[in-house]
């Protein structure tokens, strides 16, 4: 599921941010760490 939001992001959004031009790798791992801390924070909220 991840894959095709990373998909995604980088057909749709890296190409039309001039922002990421040239950082492709860093907005990917960005966007999978938020991923990551996401599914972290909503267990934690599920466990509570």
């Amino acid at each position: 599921m991840f894959g095709a939001v990373l998909n995604v992001f980088n057909r749709v959004v890296i190409p039309r941010v001039d922002l990421f031009t040239g950082y492709e790798v860093h907005a990917n791992v960005g966007l999978a760490l938020l991923g990551g801390v996401l599914v972290v924070a909503a267990d934690e909220r599920r466990k509570a």
